[in-house]
C-alpha cells in the first residue's frame, strides 16, 4: 500500500474513534459482583432491583414510538437452545431519524426495549440472547457522519446498561455483510461488551450462513438468512405488541397530566 493510502486509512480509523461516544453509564457500582447472574434468583430481574425496573418500565422514553419504527428490531423467535434471536437490518433503519437524535435517546430506547423484553417476553433468569445485525445499509457516508456508530453504540451501551438489572447474561452479536471500512469501529466496540458476550463480524454470506445455522439452527432461521422458516422478520408479533403497550403507557401518562 502506498504511503498516501496508509495515511488515509489511519485518518479514517482515527476519525471513527474520535466520534462522540454514546452515553454508556450502567450505574453499576465498583462493589457489584462480576457475575450478577449468580444473584439473579427471582425471575428475570436481579433480586432487589424489581421495583427500580418497574419504575423504568412505567416511564418509557418519549421518543420510543418513533425509534421503534426508525430502528426496527425484530424479535424473531427462539433458537435451537430455546433462547431468543433478534434481528436488525441496516436497510430498514431510518437514518434521518437516527441522525436527529442524541446518543442518550438511542441508548435509552435500547435499554427500555431490552428490559421490557426480559420482563415480559423471555422472563427466564439466566437465558442468553443472540442479536443479528445485517450491516447492508451501513454505507461509508453513514459511517463518516456518525450515524452507524450511534446505532452500534446504542446497541452495545443499551444492552450493557441492563446488566445491573438482569445480570451478565451470555450472548452473541453477529454483524453480517460487514464492509472493510467498519473494521476500526467494530474493534472499538468489541472492547465495550462484557466477557460473556461475543461480537462476531462476518462479511461473506457463505460464512455467516454456516455460523448462523450452527449457532441458531437452520429450522429456526428465516429463509433470507439461510434458514428453513417461512416466517419473515416483519411477521414477528412481539415488537408490535411492545409498541402498542408503550404507546398505551405514554398516552395514559399524558392523560393524567391533563
Amino acid at each position: 500500500m502506498k504511503d498516501s493510502g496508509r495515511r488515509l486509512l489511519w485518518l479514517f480509523a482515527l476519525a471513527l474513534v474520535a466520534l462522540p461516544p454514546a452515553y454508556c453509564s450502567t450505574g453499576v457500582k465498583d462493589d457489584t459482583p462480576n457475575d450478577l447472574a449468580s444473584a439473579n434468583t427471582n425471575g428475570p430481574i436481579v433480586k432487589g432491583k424489581e421495583s427500580e425496573v418497574a419504575e423504568i418500565l412505567a416511564s418509557p422514553p418519549a421518543c420510543f414510538p418513533e425509534l421503534i419504527s426508525a430502528v426496527p428490531f425484530s424479535i424473531y423467535g427462539v433458537d435451537k437452545h430455546g433462547n431468543h434471536v433478534i434481528f436488525l437490518e441496516g436497510r430498514s433503519i431510518n437514518w434521518e431519524v437516527v441522525s436527529s437524535k442524541k446518543s442518550h435517546d438511542l441508548v435509552d430506547y435500547v435499554k427500555y426495549l431490552a428490559l421490557f423484553f426480559w420482563v415480559n417476553v423471555d422472563k427466564r433468569a439466566n437465558s442468553a440472547l443472540t442479536v443479528v445485525v445485517d450491516t447492508n445499509g451501513f454505507t461509508l457516508r453513514k459511517v463518516l457522519n456518525g450515524s452507524v456508530k450511534a446505532v452500534l453504540d446504542a446497541l452495545v451501551s443499551g444492552l450493557e446498561s441492563t446488566v445491573q438489572y438482569v445480570g451478565e447474561r451470555p450472548g452473541h452479536v453477529f454483524l453480517l455483510n460487514s464492509p472493510a471500512y467498519l473494521s476500526p469501529l467494530i474493534s472499538l466496540l468489541s472492547g465495550l461488551v462484557h466477557p460473556k458476550v461475543q461480537l462476531v463480524s462476518v462479511s461473506s454470506r457463505k460464512k455467516w450462513e454456516v455460523l448462523l445455522q450452527d449457532h441458531v439452527g437452520a429450522s429456526f432461521l428465516p429463509v433470507e438468512y439461510g434458514g428453513l422458516k417461512a416466517k419473515t422478520l416483519m411477521d414477528s408479533p412481539f415488537v408490535k405488541s411492545i409498541d402498542q403497550e408503550v404507546r398505551r403507557i405514554l398516552e395514559s401518562k399524558t392523560a393524567v397530566k391533563l
